[in-house]
């Protein structure tokens, strides 16, 4: 970086932080990360929000041992959960790839993730979305409902380049052992779930993207949901 009084940088950083929010996949990343280095060598503080902006696009790029480093120098991270990981798969695997979480070792195990033939139905959920929780309380009101996503071979996940929020996993799985919330991989390997909203559904039939439906209204999305899997049916 050109040298430049402290306040010029705040444009770079932000610029970086929305395009790394984005795609954290991205160089966008490391890019903050050197915006926010030169910064802490202009004597300008960075604890708080600017820190966060930085462990928030390492949490969600998937980078934990980066996220582990950065974090062992500032104190007022450490509240945040890092988990260890275990990858059999290595950085060469092709196809799509879920993380299970053991809270009670707050571990990270990443496998396979299943394409079984005929259909598959991805809903992806967010920890803080209300419209989310609606419509995960409406599955286990409906035991016809479940049923039906049951045999559409339901998977519960949580944003691709979202960071992860292991309270909410902790909390959710451990009162429904058999309807788990796993973790994509990254967001390279998920296609169109990688910018999914929440909650939105994704349907696959025999391995391929077969259609999607967004968001929980007030009223529920019930019919809308089995019509897709109705028509996928075809």
């Amino acid at each position: 970086l050109p040298p430049a009084p402290p306040g010029a940088l705040s444009a770079p950083f932000d610029a970086a932080v929305l395009a790394s929010n984005a795609n954290p996949d991205s160089a966008a990343t490391d890019h903050l990360r050197s915006v926010h280095t030169e910064l802490a060598a202009r004597g300008v503080g960075t604890r708080r929000s600017l820190d966060d902006s930085v462990q928030f696009a390492l949490l969600a790029s998937r980078r934990f041992g980066d996220a582990r480093v950065f974090a062992s120098t500032r104190p007022h991270l450490e509240r945040q959960q890092i988990p260890a990981v275990v990858d059999t798969l290595g950085a060469g695997f092709s196809g799509r790839s879920i993380y299970d979480y053991d809270a009670d070792k707050n571990l990270l195990t990443r496998r396979v993730m299943p394409s079984p033939a005929g259909q598959q139905l991805v809903m992806v959920v967010g920890a803080s979305c209300h419209f989310s929780r609606d419509a995960l309380a409406a599955l286990r009101a409906d035991p016809a409902l479940l049923a039906r996503l049951r045999q559409a071979n339901l998977t519960l996940v949580t944003p691709p380049q979202a960071p992860i929020p292991f309270w909410y996993l902790a909390e959710w799985n451990a009162a429904n052992p058999t309807l788990p919330i796993q973790v994509p991989y990254n967001a390279r390997e998920w296609g169109p779930v990688a910018e999914a909203a929440t909650p939105e559904f994704f349907l696959y039939k025999d391995g391929k993207f077969a259609g999607h439906l967004i968001g929980w209204p007030k009223g529920g999305n019930i019919a809308a949901l089995l019509a897709l899997l109705d028509v996928a049916m075809k």
